[in-house]
């Protein structure tokens, strides 16, 4: 409406303007004295015409100035008169009626935004936002009350309360979480241990690249971790020392009465002694020896586990360590009847890790496959490296054994925990271990007597 009223408008105007000169071109071609008055009058008329015209393009134009440019400053108190008289009562309708529009979605924006921004400030998780140029955006009263900051305008303003933090959240990789150690101040005498979980999210916004990180804590956590592990730990360690100790207490006591008269504290004499009594005292001390040989592997075991060297990084192709792996195990699985195969993809996917720390973990993990299949006709185990979508790389051992039950799924990396009879329950620890010394982790899952998947994740 608004615009077909302007262009009648204008069209008017300018067809009296046209027709104003083309009577004035008419009169100056049959020019007589009689006519100089009325040409006059005609060329008056035509520039109020033109002047009309300008002052009312110019009108329009001031009028679409003032809204373009309160729009632009956010203000919304601009309100033109509407007068149904008035030349301009269309436009001005149009205009309040656009601005009435602009405010109700400025108004809604923001309650959107303040809802957004409280439901942030409740979450438990810290919660930051900041630019290139380290200008945090965004930044939730969880995460300033975890470190005891008011306010927060520059990332490095974290470094007055947590030493190199900033440096920590503008350095992380989308796909790898890192946990920062270190201790807050909150006042003279009250100092707390952060261990802060840290993930990031890349948005782009307005040709930028932002970062949006969550913060967790995780220091309870670990800590409830540790003690369950603890836990886990000395129940083992309970259990193989009684399983060691009874059997000994009993053949001491055995031995002991072998050497007292019936019902008496009184040793027997060395005449009273025969065979029997020797020949059984012989084997009870030999039972003892290979009891307490055992007490002194145990030891040994716990004592791997818990002196892991340092790893020494290179860059190697998962395909050379895998057919190493292949030709190290391919005649005892062929004596087993277990059919082993590989695929890589790609041939030539390449991680960085300690050599021997990954051959280690996977030599452990193919002992356990190989020791997997009970009454079973067709045993196969296949090795399968890949990337995934979010670029890991991935090793994986896959048997169709005897699997493991789910209830025993969360105990298998405990040190010491076994299944086997002949197993010393290390073998799954240590690997853990030396999966996280190389910034990697170890994952399983079982269906059982399907299919077992260990997945080493790098």
């Amino acid at each position: 409406m608004i615009y077909k009223n302007l262009f009648i408008n204008l069209l008017v105007r300018l067809i009296i303007l046209v027709c104003s000169c083309m009577l004035l071109a008419i009169l100056i071609t049959q020019l007589k004295n009689e006519y100089y008055f009325a040409a006059s009058a005609i060329v008056i008329f035509i520039f109020i015409q033109i002047y009309l015209l300008i002052r009312y393009l110019n009108r329009i134009n001031h009028d679409l100035s003032i809204f373009f440019s309160s729009i632009s400053n956010n203000e919304g108190s601009l309100i033109f008169p509407e007068d149904q008289s008035d030349t301009y009562y269309q436009l001005h309708k149009s205009l309040n009626l656009l601005i009435n529009t602009i405010k109700n979605v400025k108004e809604e924006n923001e309650k959107q935004r303040l809802f957004l921004k409280a439901l942030i400030d409740q979450a438990d998780t810290g919660i930051i936002y900041f630019n290139d140029n380290d200008e945090v955006i965004l930044c939730n009263r969880s995460l300033m009350k975890m470190i005891g900051i008011d306010q927060i305008f520059k990332l490095s303003q974290l470094d007055h309360k947590l030493a190199g933090f900033s440096s920590v959240l503008k350095t992380l990789d989308p796909k790898i979480p890192q946990v920062y150690k270190g201790n807050v101040n909150y006042s003279p005498i009250k100092s707390e241990l952060l261990q802060l979980s840290c993930k990031v999210s890349i948005i782009k916004q307005n040709g930028e690249k932002n970062k949006l990180v969550t913060v967790h804590n995780i220091v309870h956590e670990l800590e409830n971790n540790e003690l369950e592990s603890w836990q886990k730990l000395i129940k083992v360690l309970t259990h193989e020392i009684t399983n060691s100790v009874t059997p000994i207490n009993s053949l001491t006591n055995s031995l002991i009465k072998y050497f007292k008269k019936p019902g008496s504290q009184s040793l027997i004499h060395s005449n009273e002694l025969d065979n029997v009594i020797i020949s059984k005292t012989v084997d009870g001390l030999e039972a003892i020896k290979e009891t307490g040989q055992g007490m002194v592997d145990f030891v040994k075991a716990f004592r791997n586990i818990s002196t892991i060297p340092n790893p020494k990084t290179e860059t190697f192709r998962i395909k050379e360590i895998v057919q190493h792996i292949i030709n190290l195990y391919k005649d005892e699985y062929e004596a087993q009847k277990i059919d082993l195969s590989y695929k890589i993809n790609p041939q030539d996917m390449e991680i960085t890790a300690d050599r021997s720390h990954v051959e280690m973990t996977l030599i452990n993990l193919m002992n356990n496959a190989k020791d997997a299949f009970i009454d079973i006709s067709k045993r196969k185990v296949f090795i399968n490296g890949f990337i995934n979508e979010d670029g890991l790389k991935f090793i994986q051992i896959i048997d169709n054994g005897k699997g493991i039950p789910e209830e025993n799924i969360d105990k298998i990396f405990i040190p010491f925990y076994t299944t086997k009879n002949t197993g010393t329950g290390i073998g799954l620890s240590l690997s853990r271990q030396l999966m996280r010394l190389n910034g990697g982790r170890i994952h399983v899952s079982s269906i059982p007597s399907k299919k077992t998947i260990f997945s080493l994740e790098f």
